[in-house]
């Protein structure tokens, strides 16, 4: 009996990211670098619940379960993406934000 455990393979959701909307996107993006709804917010400059709305979005469309799978889906994108811009978590820290 086998006990190796197998790590999820997220190809199928990679290849739904291009559905998502910019807004989404950025969400989507600074969800998978760790970053709180208020940190998002900030970040985007709209209301913590826009951005529980695009994270809701962005769950629906990559057809994910909870936020922590959208966040590995981001996270891996990230790291495939030779053309993502670099965000630096310290830049979008808000004194608002309980990060």
């Amino acid at each position: 009996m086998s006990t190796e455990l197998e790590l999820p393979n997220w190809s199928d959701e990679l290849t739904r990211v291009p559905l998502l909307s910019d807004r989404e996107k950025q969400a989507f993006l600074l969800l998978g670098a760790g970053h709180s709804n208020c940190a998002i917010a900030s970040r985007m400059e709209v209301t913590e619940r826009t951005v529980k709305a695009h994270v809701a979005q962005v769950m629906a469309k990559l057809g994910v379960e909870s936020r922590l799978q959208a966040g590995l889906v981001a996270h891996s994108y990230w790291l495939m993406d030779a053309h993502q811009p670099r965000m630096d978590k310290g830049s979008i820290h808000n004194a608002w934000c309980p990060d």
